[in-house]
């Protein structure tokens, strides 16, 4: 990590220790600027990412005249963006790896931008307005293109958990950017030789000043796999930490193969770092297929609280699984918070995560705690019921199908007006019994089993889900 992101982090951790002992939108607040710090980090020497569909893990500052720029970045979607931005005036090497890669291998995508709309352009497209169409990058308007879209290869590393590896060499002043599989220092970039002197490239700016070349430098990734028309998640939850049923499930999910798991919160016991690290080590060490999570109630009790930033990525993210977006929300203090419930409203009625796209047909919310606690009380929900309705009232709106939760164990479902909520902990911690979730996401499945959405497609039919309760 850089110095000033070790500074950041130091103090959200202070902020989080005194805030263990007051309300909780403080602790969500807390926990909220944490997820935030992993998207966007600020490198060495006038480098930065930004990152879509995953966590930025690790990086460490380095002299880049001398060494290159390690950064690691943690899948949590199978179509990741990655903007990798300079403003330096000399060449920049950066060794690039994404962790929990999955078994197939992703085709990789870039182009090469600076990240100002070149003036002349901007005129042309003022004042054609309303006449014709000027072609633009979709994904980003904004940007004056230096290139078309190219291909790059990706080096898969055969480790636990399953990364990919590749170098990005970039050039500011040349427009120069190359990317190679694997880790190779300078001498494997080629960069150009250049007459310019650090004086004569110019500062970035912020605002256009009639000269595009001033601003940032900017490679954006698109790393996606390929994603099936019937696709199977797993979802687990409330295992307490417990090796023994950790060890069944990951002996069953190896066998049966769906295509990610999500571990739904509660992996830990009482919330230390150093259970949050077992957990992780042994999904990460045995587990074949990749995985996300989000916290439960008992893995914030202490410092795993503040530590699983560097061990699991953002506890609140969403992807998309062809016409199905995945919606994980951090609920472990029984509540969502005002920044949730803005971010999921945006999820639910906006396209893009990163890249331009049609709408998803449906939604599907996965987080550990429910709205209600079904017994009618409030132990078990969350622990504001206003809060609780709100949740509900727009799952209903937006159609979405099933909001599935795992504070308890025992399976079951209610309804609340046009979405379900599934209770499905499933991992023994409160003595339940033992099973997982199966959650098939089904584009060919028989006409009369779909479900109503939000977002049709031209047929008007929306794909199916479909959930099976898998015993141990």
């Amino acid at each position: 990590m850089s110095a000033l992101s070790n500074l950041i982090l130091r103090r959200l951790s202070v902020l989080l220790l005194i805030l263990s002992m007051s309300g909780c939108e403080d602790r969500l607040g807390a926990r909220n600027e944490l997820n935030s710090s992993v998207v966007f980090k600020e490198l060495s020497n006038g480098l930065s990412i930004r990152a879509y569909g995953g966590s930025i893990m690790k990086t460490e500052p380095v002299d880049l005249l001398e060494l290159a720029q390690p950064l690691t970045l943690r899948s949590q979607s199978l179509d990741m963006r990655i903007d990798l931005q300079s403003r330096t005036c000399t060449p920049s090497v950066v060794h690039l790896e994404i962790t929990h890669a999955g078994p197939s291998l992703p085709e990789g995508q870039f182009r090469v931008f600076f990240d100002e709309l070149d003036p002349v352009l901007e005129a042309t497209r003022t004042s054609l307005a309303g006449v014709t169409q000027l072609e633009v990058d979709a994904d980003s308007p904004d940007w004056t293109p230096l290139g078309d879209t190219r291909l790059f290869d990706l080096e898969p590393v055969s480790d636990t958990p399953r990364k990919l590896r590749w170098t990005a060499c970039l050039d500011r002043v040349n427009r120069y950017a190359k990317l190679i599989a694997g880790h190779t220092d300078f001498s494997g970039c080629n960069f150009p030789e250049t007459s310019l002197t650090a004086s004569a490239c110019g500062e970035a700016s912020t605002q256009n000043n009639q000269n595009v070349a001033s601003g940032n430098f900017v490679v954006r990734h698109r790393v996606k796999w390929p994603v099936s028309r019937r696709t199977t998640l797993a979802v687990w939850g409330s295992d307490y930490g417990d090796e023994i049923n950790q060890a069944k499930l990951v002996s069953a999910l190896n066998a049966a193969r769906p295509d990610i798991l999500i571990l739904n919160g509660d992996i830990t016991k009482m919330g230390t770092a150093a259970e949050l690290e077992r957990s992780v080590d042994f999904f990460d060490s045995q587990l074949d297929i990749p995985w996300v999570a989000t916290l439960g109630d008992r893995d914030v009790i202490n410092s795993g609280s503040i530590e699983y930033i560097n061990r699991i990525g953002s506890s609140t993210f969403a992807f998309d699984l062809g016409p199905t977006r995945v919606i994980i929300l951090d609920s472990a203090d029984q509540a969502l918070g005002l920044d949730a419930r803005t971010q999921l409203n945006t999820w639910l009625t906006q396209s893009s995560l990163g890249w331009s796209a049609a709408a998803p047909s449906h939604h599907l919310i996965v987080t550990h705690v429910p709205p209600f606690d079904p017994s009618g009380h409030r132990g078990a929900g969350l622990k504001q019921r206003h809060e609780g309705a709100s949740f509900v009232a727009l799952a209903s709106r937006s159609l979405v199908p099933y909001v599935i939760t795992s504070q308890l164990s025992d399976y079951e479902v209610t309804r609340a007006g046009q979405t379900q909520i599934v209770h499905s902990g499933g991992g023994g911690g409160s003595g339940g019994s033992l099973y997982w979730l199966k959650v098939t996401l089904d584009q060919d499945c028989e006409v009369g089993l779909q479900l109503p959405c939000r977002y049709p497609d031209e047929a008007g039919l929306c794909p199916c889900i479909l959930l099976e309760k898998m015993p141990l």
